[in-house]
């Protein structure tokens, strides 16, 4: 099957609500990405809200995202040293929900996506369920590599997580007018491995749904695709940051959003403050 890139105005006329998430806290929306994307947590998992194991699980990826930002970091140890409980609970009220939705949303969008980007358009029941058997067929994630042809049942080898549909699952989840990966492009440039490994299982999960013939509560638990390009990043790094980079690029140039790759321009060299406050007279 061809590996362009599709129109995805149809999928980008979804709920923009993932963002508004985003004002209350600015920033931490990083943390449903690169927190709570983790393989214990399921899409719809049995914790009652406000439990000690939901705050504990989720207090605790917390702490490990804000570990890599000193901002984030220095508030974290500020608010425990304070003991404030009831702002953290809120912290972690936020987190949770904006997860949850974060995760039901990208299944929804790659529910969409899996029937034009794996032709299974127009196919009798019996045709999708063999197609997707192939796709899922012995854990080697088929679906994922690129070159992939569903009417010859060939793939390229040499193409791991190449197929399409990953970065359009992104795409058109985080880059559009008012997504996160417009808002905070630092929190996305050259698509973090998580942000990929998030989209991947997510596909993953919409064809097991395929699979059974019903629309089922499926988990993020299994332990795969992250390790999988964890072991990619290790053994080819050169390939995996080029790989990383070719995505980010490939989905600016779709969605006409290549300013959030050009450089700043570091003004401030070029202004002398002193004596610009010096010239003024009141």
């Amino acid at each position: 099957m061809d590996d362009s890139p599709m129109d995805d105005n149809r999928i980008n006329n979804s709920s923009d609500s993932s963002s508004e998430y985003s004002g209350g806290y600015q920033g931490l929306g990083r943390l449903e990405i690169d927190g709570l994307d983790r393989e214990e947590v399921q899409v719809d998992m049995p914790v009652d809200e406000g439990t000690d194991e939901r705050d504990e699980l989720v207090w605790n990826a917390i702490i490990k995202v804000a570990s890599s930002s000193s901002l984030f970091k220095t508030t974290i140890v500020d608010l425990e040293n304070a003991r404030n409980e009831q702002k953290k609970s809120r912290i972690i009220d936020y987190v949770w929900t904006a997860a949850a939705q974060l995760r039901g949303e990208v299944k929804q969008k790659a529910r969409i996506l899996i029937l034009s980007e794996y032709a299974l358009k127009d196919k009798l029941p019996e045709e999708v369920h063999t197609i997707v058997e192939w796709l899922l067929s012995n854990g080697k994630g088929i679906f994922t590599f690129g070159g992939l042809d569903v009417s010859t049942y060939s793939y390229d080898k040499q193409k791991p997580f190449g197929h399409c549909i990953i970065k359009l699952l992104v795409q058109v989840q985080w880059f559009h007018k008012k997504g996160e990966g417009v808002l905070y492009p630092s929190d996305f440039k050259n698509s973090p491995l998580p942000l990929i490994a998030l989209a991947v299982t997510a596909v993953k999960n919409c064809l097991h749904e395929l699979a059974k013939g019903v629309r089922t509560t499926l988990n993020f638990s299994e332990q795969v695709y992250r390790p999988r390009l964890e072991e990619l990043q290790r053994k080819a790094p050169r390939w995996f940051l080029q790989f990383c980079k070719n995505t980010y690029n490939d989905i600016l140039q779709q969605c006409d959003l290549q300013y959030l790759n050009a450089q700043e321009d570091n003004w401030e060299d070029e202004v002398d403050f002193a004596a610009l406050e010096d010239s003024a007279s009141l």
